[in-house]
């Protein structure tokens, strides 16, 4: 699985790993901290869909934050080094595309550290994996 630094985007159906210069980023949680993106087909014959997995290495969400995590506006970074308006939108507009397309969005902790998303969606009617 190769590591991508930093936390990828996706342009014109390419990934593209560079932020956009208007965009300010904070600092790595740790020095080249690594993201793990997993993709798949998973389930059984009935209710096979995709399945994509985001890991990083950083602090994780705090269990009393993963209630909210979703909420616009809700964000676990620090106002005072994360400076300006904006925080707290990017979980939500994700949530609610998945949900749209009738799948699911769940957080979690690896166990070796840091947070753990994954999306599942249906496969589109006729669809085979």
């Amino acid at each position: 699985m190769p590591t991508i630094r930093p936390t990828p985007s996706i342009r014109s159906g390419r990934w593209d790993c560079r932020p956009p210069a208007s965009v300010a980023r904070p600092a790595p949680v740790t020095p080249a901290a690594p993201l793990e993106v997993r993709l798949g087909v998973a389930g059984d014959e009935g209710s096979r869909g995709f399945e994509l997995t985001v890991r990083d290495s950083g602090p994780g969400i705090p269990a009393e934050s993963r209630t909210r995590i979703f909420e616009q506006g809700f964000s676990t970074k620090d106002p005072v080094q994360t400076a300006g308006a904006g925080r707290g939108f990017g979980l939500a507009l994700v949530n609610q595309a998945v949900l749209r397309l009738g799948g699911t969005l769940d957080v979690g902790s690896h166990h070796a550290g840091g947070a753990r998303f994954t999306v599942r969606l249906p496969l589109p009617e006729g669809a085979r994996p």
